[in-house]
């Protein structure tokens, strides 16, 4: 666990105005560039200076560099050099890494004042490249809001001196829709709920709601209940494919690159930067909105991702964090209203099934595979029957859910609650070359169930059975209820959008809104000692989905040959393609990089509530020229570098629950 002097550190550095992505087009981009000084000392013999984010680089798995260094027109070599070497031997060793050319001259001298003429030669295809992105945002997300009212009981963050804007969006960048905002409180149509219980199976695929074996439904319970009982949006997207993430999304209606939740406390690839990604105190939780409002607040995580001391938590009052023993069950007061969140592992591995579920869905006991799951190469048959596993997962599911269901009746609570049933994201099964999730931000982790159930006296009632085609985010749950409750929204604005438009019919398109997707792991770093925090973004914008970012794990078939940390630059019609199997973007770069340049408008600090989206060029984007930041944390070929030094993995906790919950993570696959 950090000190709390490294904590408040680390939230310092969070404060400081970095900027996200300086975007730039690989059109036109120069193939010989006259290399002139400055060049910034770096440790040793190496030199840095920025080359174009469009030329391809070394990765820590192959060199891809197709650079040709020249001083005085002779070529410096040796190339794809590790850094150590450039440092320590230098006499013309170099690398370019991520839109960075470390190097040194050729007799050791500084290049600033040897009087040498350096040239630069991308002697190969130049592609989409990295287009100058930059994963994190260090940018305080407050920036524009200084003049608001303090939220409820929040500590303010420790004060920094913010930086200026330097690098805007260029004028060609898309417009973005303007941001949702929840509305004043007003009477809910058709009453104010009772109850809201929302209810959250971990890792379940929206595909799974109807699915079937040798002709059996898998979850016949939850199947029912979509089409007789709950109103199902057909499109429904997590925005994340980690669960902490994907939940802090839920709880604040804000995208992830503004509610900054990612996972842990590592060094971030590429740039090395070391974060702690607990949620912000300023930011108001659903919780505790509901809360002011006069709302009993319960919650039940069976999941070691959001606990306690983390942020995510604030505003509820009744806590079960107990991830191993029995959930008492709320009692909403006499005459009092309440809101439940009820998070179940569900589906989530390892893949565990009762003997009952493989018996009914006849199910064989796995012989290929471990069913908690691998990380390494899989064939069909292990692929098979870790997905044999997650149907037998599911199918307990929808027994916990079908006694959940049962119990609210029992208890006299079903005609006055709005029950929510959803998941944080859903899991793979090789359909681009991995299992399970938070890996990726493909379709099979991202498209998710969602089922509203309304009180019987709710003008929405009568539309249960019904399925809506727009496409949705968790994030608009947040300014739905509380719309549906009347609670106070927050002074900023929410990237969520009510689904009440949707559910009255003001609202038919069923493209019209955006949804902004990240996706974070810590991983080994392969071919090296330490661990790092890898990112892979993607924004959905009309019919098309563009990702990007730094591939979080190498392939486990020998179909998809990519390697962690591999730059992605993928473009997919999900109409015409909706299994994402054929990437545009090398046919269509400027759609693709459009769509980074729309991702990092609505990525920005956030604005004030009511705000028309109408946005400073200077704010939308800020801070790091292409290759120019972190130089001293650029990972080399081979691997090496990409921890830096004085980033040491944290150290074991002290604290006996905290160790217990790493355990506890381990378990399940996430810590090694």
């Amino acid at each position: 666990m950090e000190s709390a002097p490294h904590r408040s550190l680390l939230r310092a550095v969070l404060s400081l105005a970095l900027g996200i992505a300086r975007l730039a087009t690989a059109a036109a981009a120069d193939t010989r560039i006259e290399l002139a000084p400055p060049f910034t000392a770096w440790i040793g013999h190496a030199f840095t200076v920025a080359l174009p984010a469009e030329w391809p680089s070394d990765t820590a798995e192959r060199q891809d560099s197709q650079v040709v260094l020249l001083e005085d027109g002779r070529p410096l070599g040796p190339p794809h050099a590790l850094h150590a070497a450039i440092q320590q031997a230098g006499a013309g060793a170099w690398s370019h890494w991520n839109g960075t050319l470390i190097f040194s001259a050729s007799d050791n001298s500084d290049p600033n004042t040897n009087g040498r003429h350096y040239v630069a030669e991308c002697r190969g295809p130049v592609g989409l490249g990295r287009a100058g992105y930059v994963p994190l945002s260090l940018r305080d997300p407050f920036a524009r809001l200084a003049g608001a009212a303090p939220m409820p009981d929040a500590a303010p963050m420790p004060d920094a001196a913010p930086m200026p804007d330097t690098a805007p969006v260029p004028d060609t960048a898309p417009a973005v829709t303007a941001p949702g905002t929840a509305p004043a409180p007003t009477a809910p149509p058709g009453g104010m709920p009772r109850i809201v219980w929302w209810y959250t199976i971990d890792a379940l695929r929206a595909d799974m709601v109807f699915a079937e074996r040798g002709g059996a439904r898998v979850m016949p319970e939850l199947a029912r209940f979509a089409e007789a009982d709950a109103v199902r949006f057909e499109h429904a997207y997590a925005t994340a494919s980690f669960t902490k993430t994907s939940t802090a999304s839920m709880f604040t209606g804000l995208w992830p690159t503004h509610h900054r939740v990612l996972h842990g406390l590592l060094p971030v690839w590429p740039t090395g930067v070391e974060l702690v990604f607990d949620l912000d105190p300023r930011f108001r939780t659903l919780a505790s909105a509901l809360g002011a409002r006069g709302w009993d607040t319960w919650t039940h995580l069976y999941t070691v991702h959001v606990r306690a001391g983390d942020g995510m938590l604030a505003g509820f009052r009744h806590l079960d964090l107990d991830v191993t023993g029995s959930v008492p069950l709320p009692t909403p007061p006499a005459g009092g209203r309440l809101f439940a969140y009820e998070h179940i592992l569900g589906v989530h591995r390892p893949y565990a099934p009762s003997a009952a579920a493989r018996e009914r869905l006849a199910l064989p006991v796995p012989t290929h595979v471990d069913t908690a799951g691998t990380e390494g190469p899989l064939d069909i048959d292990a692929v098979r029957e870790l997905h044999d596993g997650y149907t037998g997962e599911a199918a307990d599911a929808d027994e916990r859910f079908a006694q959940r269901v049962a119990w609210l009746k029992a208890q006299g609570l079903w005609d006055d609650t709005l029950l929510i049933v959803t998941a944080d994201h859903g899991e793979g099964f090789l359909e681009h070359g991995l299992t399970q999730h938070s890996n990726s931000l493909y379709e099979e982790l991202v498209h998710v169930p969602l089922l509203l159930h309304f009180p019987a006296g709710s003008a929405f009632a009568g539309l249960h059975g019904t399925s809506l085609p727009q496409r949705v985010s968790l994030a608009d749950l947040y300014p739905t209820l509380l719309e549906l409750t009347g609670a106070e929204p927050p002074p900023y604005a929410l990237d969520g959008r009510s689904l009440l438009p949707l559910l009255d019919g003001r609202e038919s398109e069923p493209l019209a809104r955006d949804v902004v997707l990240r996706c974070s792991f810590t991983r080994h770093v392969e071919g090296g000692t330490g661990d790092a925090l890898f990112i892979t973004d993607a924004i959905l914008s009309g019919a098309l989905k563009a990702q990007f970012g730094y591939r979080i794990q190498t392939s486990q078939d020998g179909t998809h040959a990519f390697h962690q940390g591999d730059w992605i630059a993928e473009l997919f019609d999900l109409q015409a393609d909706p299994g994402e199997e054929h990437n545009l973007a090398p046919a269509q770069p400027d759609v693709f990089l459009g769509l980074m340049a729309r991702h990092a408008a609505a990525s920005q600090v956030l604005l004030p509530r009511g705000a028309d989206g109408g946005l400073p060029a200077a704010d939308a984007a800020g801070g790091l020229a292409p290759g120019a930041a972190w130089p001293a944390s650029s990972p080399g070929a081979a691997g090496q570098g990409i921890v830096p030094p004085g980033l040491a993995p944290p150290p074991a906790p002290a604290d006996p629950a905290e160790a217990e919950r790493l355990e506890h993570l381990r378990a399940l696959g996430y810590v090694r």
